[in-house]
């Protein structure tokens, strides 16, 4: 997939990320669209009401490190695309750095 970043400075980067070993708590099917990697949680034979929390995990693989000078994250974390209110969110990043 491809990811550009706009940065503050009004500079952009575009990188090649990959996203692999998804894994939901609930069942659920994959699909891209426009670029994105699409997750949707469904079960037909279940029906929904109040509350409901899911677990989404995936490693996420930024690509190629795009200057030697200094490293650089950017992620945004929750994004615009959702089709539901979010209404609590956790998130946990760990970062494997080998330096």
């Amino acid at each position: 997939m491809k990811n550009k970043v706009q940065r503050l400075d009004g500079t952009t980067s575009n990188n090649r990320v990959k996203v692999s070993d998804i894994s939901v708590s609930d069942k659920y099917f994959l699909s891209k669209n426009n670029g994105y990697q699409v997750i949707k949680i469904s079960d037909n034979n279940k029906k929904l009401i109040g509350k409901n929390d899911y677990n989404i995990s995936y490693l996420y693989n930024l690509g190629k490190d795009k200057s030697e000078d200094y490293d650089e994250f950017y992620f945004n974390l929750i994004g615009s695309e959702w089709d539901i209110d979010l209404k609590v969110i956790l998130i946990v990043v760990i970062l494997l750095v080998f330096f």
